[in-house]
């Protein structure tokens, strides 16, 4: 689904780059974790074993202004603010961020199996739908 990493993948001949979603990981990485988060549903099998290879936040970009650094912070500060009762460490929520990450990337991947495409719009159209009511579960359980 990432164009960049099949273009490091000696194996792989990329005929048509419309056939990849995402210029870079970090860009799957983002879009995977807002729609985990977006639908709750933290993939916990995946623990210790992700199907994609997912880096820490501070690794990104290396910027604190970088475009995708900023949305997963933003993200994580959501998790991060929704399990404030629980006194989780940092590696604990960065535990649950990794698998929102990765139920997100699952959906994508499903998503784009059955329909042949990316649907960005169906995307953005369910985010426009539970952004709302998910912000208030967030804040009502802080």
């Amino acid at each position: 689904m990432v164009l960049r990493t099949a273009r490091k993948d000696d194996n792989v001949e990329i005929t048509d780059e419309s056939n990849y979603q995402f210029d870079t990981n970090y860009e799957l990485f983002t879009a995977g974790l807002v729609i985990g988060f977006l639908r709750d549903d933290p993939r916990t099998e995946s623990k210790g074993s992700y199907s994609q290879d997912f880096i820490q936040v501070n690794r990104v970009g290396g910027s604190s202004e970088n475009e995708y650094r900023e949305g997963i912070e933003f993200i994580y500060k959501l998790i991060e603010l929704e399990h404030s009762d629980d006194n989780p460490d940092d590696s604990e929520l960065w535990e649950l961020a990794l698998q929102y990450a990765d139920a997100g990337v699952e959906a994508l991947n499903q998503d784009i199996s059955l329909k042949g495409e990316f649907d960005l719009l169906a995307f953005i159209d369910e985010a426009d739908q539970k952004w709302e009511d998910r912000l208030e579960d967030v804040l009502i359980s802080e």
